[in-house]
């Protein structure tokens, strides 16, 4: 009569060289630092008590499905009978069983709360910026303030699904809604337009490029890249004035992210991605305009 193998049904992790798996900037590798890094897992080696009588255990930080093998029935009882296991094994559920669902709750809620954050949240109006810098430049010169759009890209982000007892990472494909389109583009000139009349360094500015007026400033988004890993907002942006003794021409490059750590990557939504980049184009723009306006 043939004899076949006893086959482990249970939920596995599938192994694989976690440097080569999770590059930098994905969501996986932020799960990874999050939990690595930025978590206290001190309550794990108060649960397991462990250090006299009981066998290592595997560290919370690796794998739940690491952790001690699970024995028959028949050598599990060998193997009670001869002191060779720790608590946590000992008959009925252990801080074992814990310690996997308090590791998949600390993968799991940042991931929820990172999904969260980047989609279902209130939008954040780009035409209501304020600039907070010193200005000392005043003028009452009247000028045409408008946008020229380009390109407007989003790359491929990535969330996990728990698919029987794993989580799989699975990529999702731009969202248009998120990228930094026309119509942010807009308002943030609205904004930029209203913020050189408070600062006094226009007397009016308006959105009609062909208006009759002392200078244009044209601000050209070439391009703009959103990132749905974290959220971020690469801008490159022209900007052209003319009407003073010659004309000007800038280019920048502006990176929503550039100034934030890591844990404040995790807590942007896409919308306050699109407001901490539009900020920092405004702080780039004003004082070269403020040094024109001055020229002239």
């Amino acid at each position: 009569m043939a004899r076949w193998r006893d086959v482990d049904l249970l939920p596995k992790v599938i192994r694989g060289d976690f440097s080569k798996q999770i590059l930098p900037g994905t969501l996986e590798r932020a799960l990874h630092v999050l939990v690595d890094d930025e978590r206290n897992l001190s309550p794990f080696s108060a649960a397991l008590e462990d250090d006299l009588t009981g066998a290592p255990r595997v560290p919370p930080r690796r794998a739940p499905e690491d952790c001690p093998v699970r024995l028959p029935p028949r050598h599990r009882q060998f193997a009670l009978h001869r002191g060779h296991l720790p608590r946590s094994h000992r008959l009925g559920a252990g801080p074992h069983r814990s310690q996997r669902s308090m590791v998949r709750t600390l993968v799991v809620v940042p991931l929820l709360l990172t999904l969260l954050l980047g989609g279902c949240v209130t939008p954040i109006p780009l035409n209501t910026l304020k600039y907070d810098q010193k200005t000392t430049v005043t003028s009452t010169k009247e000028a045409a303030v408008f946008v020229t759009s380009g390109a407007v890209r989003g790359g491929s982000g990535s969330m996990m699904l728990p698919v029987g007892g794993i989580f799989i990472p699975v990529s999702t494909g731009p969202n248009p809604e998120f990228q930094f389109h026309s119509e942010d583009q807009q308002a943030f000139a609205e904004s930029l337009r209203i913020e050189l009349v408070r600062l006094g360094i226009l007397k009016s500015a308006i959105a009609d490029q062909n208006a009759n007026v002392d200078l244009r400033i044209q601000v050209i988004f070439a391009q703009t890249y959103h990132d749905p890993s974290w959220q971020e907002y690469v801008l490159d942006v022209v900007a052209e004035m003319t009407g003073g003794k010659e004309p000007l021409l800038r280019q920048y490059r502006v990176v929503s992210s550039e100034k934030d750590s890591t844990w404040e990557k995790w807590n942007t939504n896409a919308y306050e991605g699109k407001v901490k980049a539009a900020r920092r184009l405004m702080e780039k723009l004003v004082p070269d305009i403020e040094r024109y306006v001055a020229s002239m």
